[in-house]
């Protein structure tokens, strides 16, 4: 989280057990096409821990570690999540066209993924984790440049949610949505860390699409 070690660690702390409850919802329902959707708390969770090591390491003054770390938060904000949502959406849709779109979005985000975390590993350079108005910044160089690389972002992961043809995932992009609106205008100095933890309480909303779902435990009865 972009506030503090403490608050990072206690976000993973909710978030996490979400994950694993949400995924032993899925599992028990047979609803294995909605692993994925599960799985996003946990992953959410495993992020805001990571970002937590970056707090220790800014807070003790060390830059080595926090930059470890950091490299680990970046993976799960620009190499993991443009991939992973549209897949999430792709793996859900029933809809021939709608799939090979979001086919598509699923490839366009791993171009964006691997064009925008690389650089980062090869050249240490291109990120500094930062705090700024008690708010953590990772000060990011994008090969394609910071707006391009946004706006191809918001495609990849937001987007996916509106081609679905199912309303719960539509319904998710329209809160993500929401949380990305409000973390431009009042955050946009440090929009990566604030909008990641945002999005990792929006998640939560899973847990009670998933205990929505009818149970499919008995179809081969």
């Amino acid at each position: 989280m972009c506030f503090s070690a403490v608050a990072s660690y206690s976000a993973a702390a909710a978030l996490i057990p979400v994950g694993v409850v949400s995924v032993t919802i899925a599992t028990k329902k047979k609803q294995y096409s909605w692993l994925p959707v599960a799985a996003m708390p946990l992953l959410f969770g495993i992020q805001q821990f990571i970002e937590g090591k970056v707090w220790n390491g800014m807070d003790s003054g060390n830059l080595d570690a926090a930059k470890f770390w950091a490299l680990g938060f970046l993976f799960f904000s620009h190499a993991l999540w443009p991939v992973f949502s549209p897949f999430m959406a792709w793996n859900l849709e029933k809809n021939g066209v709608r799939k090979n779109i979001l086919l598509g979005i699923v490839i366009l985000g791993a171009l964006l993924g691997a064009i925008s975390y690389i650089p980062f590993v090869v050249q240490p350079e291109r990120y500094l984790p930062t705090v700024i108005n008690c708010r953590l910044d990772y000060a990011t160089s994008v090969i394609l440049g910071q707006l391009p690389t946004r706006g191809i972002y918001l495609i990849v992961v937001l987007g996916c949610f509106f081609v679905s043809s199912l309303k719960e995932i539509r319904r998710y992009g329209a809160i993500i949505a929401v949380s990305i609106v409000v973390t431009f205008a009042f955050w946009k100095f440090a929009f990566v860390s604030v909008w990641c933890f945002w999005a990792a309480l929006v998640s939560t909303y899973l847990l009670y699409v998933l205990h929505k779902l009818p149970s499919l435990a008995h179809k081969n009865d």
